[in-house]
């Protein structure tokens, strides 16, 4: 899922009340069994991004390691995340994540952990032919973390749309061929704060994937030299903004995030650095590390795949 040392939440830098009887029935009229869909997975391995949330309903868990550098200190943070499908098309995601921040003098280190956040997500539209894919979910900050570390004093959640499109529809071209490796991913939401009237959290990311393990597939792994078969560069864009707040609109806030993965069996290992773009978002960060441990928890623990719908 998909700020702390990320752009907008725990993953994102990386991000109780009890919930309304309505969103209670919005959830239940969103998330009611789906119609059966084509197969869960594309003739692609798809990237897990380091910011953006990915539009798959799957069984996982990802260690996500992040330095950052910022005008008021040094924060180091460790995020987990694990996602459990519950049909064929809905997973519920779950992520915690804990800091160490260093700020600058002769202030002492303080550690905690951060907001929980969870995500309820279906997959709406799937079409394997062109590679395309649509999910939506609930996403929610509940008000569970340290306050000296960030922790948010009231519980926050609303939509998020996430979507893919791989370029594998492309014709065996002798030029278009060469851009059929190429997958983009995306998401989009905003986060309410239910507590009052006066605040809000919208974000929205992209990821750009050239996807050399399809290349080798495509033209012939022996075509592709072997360093090489198993990575996938990739760039993220990443936007956060709150619209509306006790001290009215923040600036907007846009990050890069370039990086390299790796894969191997059910494991992803995935390393990038996150570059600010505007001067709202270097005054965050001058400079973070990223990392993230994609494993697939399907190939590892088979009984792992039973869903309860």
């Amino acid at each position: 899922m998909n700020a702390s040392i990320v752009a907008r939440r725990p993953r994102a830098l990386w991000r109780s009340r009890r919930i309304s009887a309505a969103l209670v029935a919005l959830l239940a009229a969103a998330f009611m069994p789906p119609p059966a869909l084509a197969q869960q997975a594309l003739e692609r391995t798809w990237l897990e991004p380091l910011v953006t949330e990915d539009s798959f309903a799957s069984n996982e868990a990802d260690v996500l390691p992040g330095w950052s550098r910022g005008g008021d200190g040094r924060t180091f943070s460790l995020t987990v995340e694990l996602e459990k499908k519950l049909s064929p098309s809905t997973s519920l995601e779950a992520e915690g994540e804990w800091h160490q921040q260093s700020p600058e003098g002769r202030a002492h280190d303080r550690t905690g952990f951060d907001d929980l956040e969870t995500l309820l997500k279906r997959v709406l539209y799937l079409s394997p032919a062109h590679e395309f894919r649509l999910a939506a979910g609930i996403d929610s900050l509940w008000p569970a973390g340290d306050r000296q570390v960030e922790g948010q004093r009231s519980f926050l959640t609303g939509p998020m749309v996430m979507w893919a499109k791989g370029m594998g529809d492309l014709p065996h071209d002798p030029w278009l061929r060469w851009m059929r490796p190429i997958d983009i991913q995306g998401d989009a939401g905003y986060l309410f704060e239910l507590s009052s009237s006066s605040g809000g959290d919208a974000f929205a990311d992209a990821a750009f994937t050239y996807n050399l393990p399809y290349l080798a597939a495509d033209i012939g792994a022996e075509n592709v030299l072997w360093p090489l078969r198993n990575l996938a560069p990739f760039i993220e864009v990443n936007y956060s903004e709150v619209p509306t707040g006790r001290r009215g609109r923040t600036p907007a806030e846009f990050f890069i995030t370039p990086g390299l993965s790796y894969f191997t069996g059910p494991y992803q290992f995935t390393l990038g650095s996150q570059v600010a773009l505007d001067h709202a978002a270097s005054r965050q960060d001058y400079a973070s590390v990223l990392g993230l441990v994609d494993i697939n928890l399907s190939a590892i623990f088979p009984a792992i795949r039973w869903t309860p719908f």
